[in-house]
């Protein structure tokens, strides 16, 4: 907004709308760091990508077993083709 005051004076920004603007970024920058919360949705992440492994070799087990008993070409395997699942 300081580079291109013109361009952001059609949009009715002036001055005190720009100072208004980094008091407040500058007001954010200082807010205390929440270490707990960002430590939880660490944890809670952590914990969804485990589940998501888990659950994504839930898959391949069976799909293996199946393979190995039903081989790719016998249209049957496109039933139980799981292969392309995504999680997220």
């Amino acid at each position: 907004m300081t580079t291109n005051s013109s361009e952001f004076a059609s949009f009715e920004i002036d001055q005190t709308a720009k100072v208004s603007l980094q008091d407040l970024a500058e007001r954010f920058r200082s807010c205390p760091y929440d270490e707990i919360s960002v430590h939880t949705q660490k944890l809670a992440t952590q914990t969804r990508d485990e589940k998501a492994n888990n659950l994504q070799l839930d898959f391949v087990k069976p799909e293996t077993k199946i393979r190995t008993v039903i081989r790719r070409k016998n249209p049957f395997y496109e039933m139980f083709d799981i292969s392309s699942v995504k999680l997220w």
